[in-house]
């Protein structure tokens, strides 16, 4: 995975799932997996049907769980009737994963760029993560303008301190070759080449 190049973009579920290595189905391994602006269009639209739809056909590790952060006050409740009312769910099975699926995503409310926060979400993480190998992926489904604070709040304050740490940035990423070079650099300041998504 060294090396490789930013995700495309519309959020495809088989975006996330290569960024989920064969290494976190470990045993006694976990995946916490945190949609940074998680009360926006494109994570209520796009990113959290898709990994309903990874989740529905099993390609996610058994051992997971979702966090959406965002500045909107939301409570963990809150945040599933909003993940609800986004999936079509045609048949039984579908809704009996559908619960199951709810019951693995909660909510916590922070500013992009407050280490603070961040430092708050990790202990929520560690509460479910349990004590395992901890795997963590962040999708940063936000304007570039503020990639980088998240980056550094992050890596600084929510890594993962027993297993890998990932970031998916969504593009558009700068407003030109240039711009996206600038960018680029600046998120390897805080995250390695093979962390970035």
């Amino acid at each position: 995975l060294a090396g490789k190049p930013v995700a495309n973009n519309h959020s495809e579920p088989q975006e996330i799932e290569a960024s989920v290595p064969a290494s976190s189905e470990k045993a006694g391994s976990t995946l916490s997996i945190t949609f940074v602006g998680a009360s926006g269009d494109l994570a209520k639209k796009k990113i959290f049907p898709a990994l309903f739809a990874l989740y529905y056909e099993d390609c996610l590790p058994e051992d997971f769980t979702v966090f959406g952060y965002a500045r909107t006050k939301l409570t963990d409740e809150e945040l599933r009737n909003v993940i609800r009312k986004t999936l079509t769910c045609g048949i039984d099975k579908k809704y009996t994963k559908l619960d199951q699926f709810l019951k693995r995503c909660f909510y916590h409310s922070g500013l992009y760029n407050s280490e603070e926060h961040f430092a708050e979400l990790d202990s929520k993480l560690k509460e479910k993560e349990v004590g395992k190998l901890s795997n963590r992926l962040f999708y940063l489904s936000i304007p570039p303008n503020i990639f980088v604070e998240v980056a550094k709040c992050a890596s600084l304050r929510a890594s993962s301190a027993t297993g890998w740490t990932r970031v998916i940035v969504e593009k558009p990423i700068g407003r030109d070759s240039k711009s996206s070079g600038e960018l680029t650099r600046s998120l390897k300041q805080y995250l390695r080449e093979d962390q970035i998504f």
